[in-house]
């Protein structure tokens, strides 16, 4: 049981950053009129994150990374790998993402 702890105290606290913000909808109407709005889309992303659709929040917190990698003081890339975590690091997705993000480190 110990190891499912983890991702459920990531997702909680995903919840609870989540909270503070506007909805999806509003926020993802943000990022379609400015796709350069890295507030929106980091919002957007742990909503989706929040809602389950990881893909999206993955998708999301790469465009935020592509236009500042130490967006809010490092959150995007935290909140990224905490997906990662909530995923598990033997997810397919998990395993291109990283690849991705170590391409964009170096």
């Amino acid at each position: 049981a110990e190891q499912g702890l983890e991702p459920l105290q990531l997702q909680l606290a995903m919840a609870q950053l989540a909270s503070d913000f506007d909805t999806s909808d509003a926020l993802q109407s943000a990022v379609d009129s400015n796709p350069a709005d890295a507030t929106s889309r980091y919002q957007l992303a742990i909503r989706r994150a929040v809602e389950q659709d990881h893909d999206a929040a993955i998708e999301h917190l790469f465009g935020v990374l592509q236009s500042d990698m130490n967006f809010a003081d490092g959150q995007a890339r935290q909140s990224l790998l905490g997906v990662f975590d909530i995923l598990g690091s033997g997810d397919q997705r998990v395993q291109q993402a990283r690849r991705r993000l170590s391409s964009m480190l170096h």
